[in-house]
């Protein structure tokens, strides 16, 4: 029996001890999967995500800093435009530790 009252709330926390299970999804993303953002999962309670083009220049930081180890992407470079179809490259840090990863947008 769980009784619910003033204060009550649940939280969810899947927070990492290190990037070693960093993964995004969905991965390639598609438009018509119903989803609007990319999810990238498995992170630290702090950690630090620079997405690049495939050229390598830099187009959106985001940060999770809430703890529950996930971040949303909502597809826009840092002018808030939504990026082009192709394959991004993301390089997530969290204190000493880097790891990097790629991600296919098909639109």
């Amino acid at each position: 029996l769980m009784q619910s009252g003033r204060g009550d709330f649940l939280q969810l926390i899947f927070s990492e001890k290190n990037l070693d299970n960093v993964f995004t999804y969905p991965n390639p993303f598609r438009p018509d999967m119903g989803v609007e953002t990319i999810t990238f999962a498995n992170l630290t309670q702090q950690a630090n995500i620079e997405i690049f083009t495939s050229q390598g220049i830099s187009i959106r930081t985001i940060g999770e800093d809430n703890g529950d180890g996930g971040v949303e992407w909502d597809l826009k470079n840092s002018d808030g435009e939504i990026v082009a179809s192709g394959i991004y490259i993301y390089r997530v840090t969290s204190g000493q530790q880097t790891v990097m990863g790629k991600l296919a947008i098909v639109r």
